[in-house]
């Protein structure tokens, strides 16, 4: 059984991370809060005021910090300190602050994770494994059309491109204001090309992802040669996901079905059959508990952490901001 410190006890916390944690059977050695004090909401653990000190008395097997993200960046230089593994919320901190921060992660050779969620939201990993079967072919282009927040969509576009894969050259970035029905609308558009031979073009303005009457549906779109994915995100959030291949000597274009099973208060698999007799299935390792889309892409990053790697890195992190938003620099 993997043994857990907890920074920070507030809602988020409480909300997303308790069920999961408890579910998961983890131990908690103990919270670190501001006030060292624990709601009764969060349960009868010990409560110290450092990392350093629950670190010394409890000596976990890595930390969970659920903070605001203007405190992670000191959270992590503590937990380099301590030299104990970490897993932290998004964002990061800021891009300037990532050069000094991944000195340190490197020098006390820490795995340090970010839960990045969106990348591994239930759609999110079965679209991953559609991408990895090869159904729709080498992917070349991938587009967030106002669908997701800045550096989360940057984050599921990174994933389908494949996350190791580097940014060769940017050709544009921009933050326009395009009023809105009399308000204030600022777009940030981004198009970028990357080592592998891939380009990314990511839209988003906060006006636009709340108005599908007035613009049109927000979507996630994979381009492959062979084949288009055009989804939304959530399964609960009304998805669409159609997805045309051709794949007969007349190219025929072949629209396929996304088969969602569901039970006891969560997902227990997405699968679809192709017209070329290969299944795609994406099983949920979670499947025993009733867990929200939210919570099973958390739980997927801790269960991460248990087997000893990260899905999404600290550094992944400043490349999702560095890219995603200058605001964030």
């Amino acid at each position: 059984m993997s043994v857990v410190g907890i920074v920070g006890a507030g809602k988020r916390y409480l909300d997303y991370y308790k069920p999961v944690i408890e579910s998961m059977g983890l131990e908690i050695s103990g919270f670190v809060t501001k006030s060292g004090k624990l709601s009764d909401e969060v349960g009868s653990y010990p409560v110290y005021q450092s990392m350093q000190e629950l670190y010394k008395e409890t000596d976990p097997d890595f930390f969970i910090s659920v903070v605001p993200y203007h405190e992670t960046p000191n959270i992590l230089v503590q937990a380099c300190d301590l030299e104990c593994d970490i897993l932290v919320e998004t964002p990061v901190g800021r891009y300037s602050q990532s050069e000094s921060i991944m000195q340190k992660i490197h020098q006390s050779e820490i795995l340090a994770g970010v839960v990045e969620q969106w990348p591994f939201l239930p759609m999110e990993c079965f679209k991953r494994l559609v991408i990895d079967s090869g159904v729709i072919g080498r992917v070349r282009l991938v587009e967030n059309d106002h669908r997701t927040y800045n550096y989360h969509g940057i984050a599921q576009l990174r994933n389908y491109i494949g996350k190791d894969a580097e940014v060769s050259k940017t050709v544009g970035s921009m933050r326009e204001n395009y009023p809105l029905n009399k308000k204030e609308d600022y777009w940030n558009i981004i198009l970028a090309h990357f080592n592998n031979d891939t380009t990314l073009l990511f839209k988003y303005s906060d006006l636009m992802s709340k108005c599908d009457d007035m613009r049109g549906a927000r979507t996630l779109r994979v381009y492959g040669e062979t084949g288009t994915i055009i989804s939304g995100c959530r399964i609960e959030d009304d998805t669409r996901m159609d997805l045309f291949t051709c794949l007969d000597s007349n190219g025929d274009v072949q629209s396929i079905d996304i088969d969602v099973v569901e039970g006891e208060g969560t997902i227990k698999e997405i699968v679809s059959n192709f017209p070329n007799g290969e299944i795609v299935s994406w099983k949920n390792p979670f499947s025993e508990f009733a867990f929200s889309e939210d919570q099973i892409a958390i739980a997927l990053h801790i269960q991460g952490m248990i087997d000893g790697k990260v899905l999404w890195s600290v550094e992944d992190g400043f490349k999702d901001l560095q890219l995603g938003d200058p605001s964030w620099s």
